[in-house]
């Protein structure tokens, strides 16, 4: 059974891994998604300020915290030589949210990868991940398989966006229909995943691999051609896992964002100054989410 992390290069990983750290410092990253606020109040404002009581809270509450967070945790555990909380949130970490870290990971190491490294830790770290990983797959094997297919429309995201695929110019009209075309491809393959369980992936249920289909469909929002397509076909998906707390409001604004651009109009009413949060039906949508 392949994973994601056979069909990953280094410099893919490093770049998920990015992608994962960029998630927790963003302010676009938490709306007002109860879960993912808990950990930036609570947590990652007093990591640095007051770290034992940081972690405390962490160690407490890690089974209600956005897995994205770990990674933030991970590094000033490792930072503040904090060796037993380290260990202890790593095999969570692995174990119910399939992350990994193996010999790839170690050829170019990111900041947090060398820290491990320079800690000691490496052996422990890649031993754990072997023992605990093999844990996840037998237990999220439909999830995995999901995983697998969106690493696959990943990396055809990554090629559109590095013309490697493309037979023509990046200044044609050619080139914007194709950018146009495989990306609303890619769209209705997520949805064809979502489904496969009537989920939308997420890090809570699909793993931290996941988080892969909301760059993709970040993309597609920022399209002009593609944005209300994108919407049509998976906000419902999007819409309930907000709702269950596993996706923060990031979507919901990049789509609010582009109605504006586009339309001079919002949906979800994130646009507090926009003069369409006067209308009823959005500042009700607005209050509903929470937004």
């Amino acid at each position: 059974m392949k994973t994601v992390n056979q069909l990953l290069s280094a410099s893919q990983k490093r770049f998920i891994l990015f992608l994962i750290f960029i998630s927790n410092l963003s302010p676009f990253a938490t709306g007002q998604n109860p879960i993912n606020q808990f950990y930036i109040d609570s947590i990652q404002t007093k990591l640095k300020e007051n770290y034992a009581e940081a972690k405390n809270y962490f160690l407490k509450n890690k089974n209600n915290l956005n897995p994205n967070c770990y990674i933030t945790f991970l590094s000033t555990s490792l930072d503040k030589k904090d060796i037993s909380s380290y260990k202890i949130i790593f095999q969570k970490f692995v174990r119910d949210f399939g992350y990994t870290l193996d010999v790839i990971d170690t050829l170019y190491p990111n900041n947090f990868i060398y820290n491990v490294k320079h800690k000691n830790l490496l052996k422990w770290s890649m031993d754990i991940s072997k023992k605990y990983h093999l844990l996840w797959l037998k237990n999220h094997y439909v999830e995995n398989q999901i995983n697998v297919e969106l690493m696959k429309i990943f990396q055809i995201d990554q090629n559109i966006r590095n013309l490697n695929i493309l037979r023509c110019q990046p200044d044609s009209n050619c080139f914007l229909k194709a950018w146009d075309q495989d990306d609303y491809s890619n769209i209705k393959k997520i949805k064809e995943l979502c489904k496969l369980t009537n989920r939308f992936p997420n890090p809570y249920d699909f793993g931290i691999d996941a988080q892969k289909a909301e760059l993709i469909i970040v993309h597609n929002l920022k399209n002009r051609d593609t944005y209300k397509q994108t919407w049509t076909e998976l906000g419902s998906y999007i819409e309930a896992a907000y709702r269950d707390g596993k996706l923060n409001s990031t979507l919901f604004l990049i789509y609010d964002q582009s109605l504006i651009m586009f339309e001079n109009t919002q949906y979800y009413g994130t646009a507090k100054n926009h003069p369409s949060i006067n209308d009823p039906d959005i500042s009700k949508r607005a209050k509903d989410y929470k937004l």
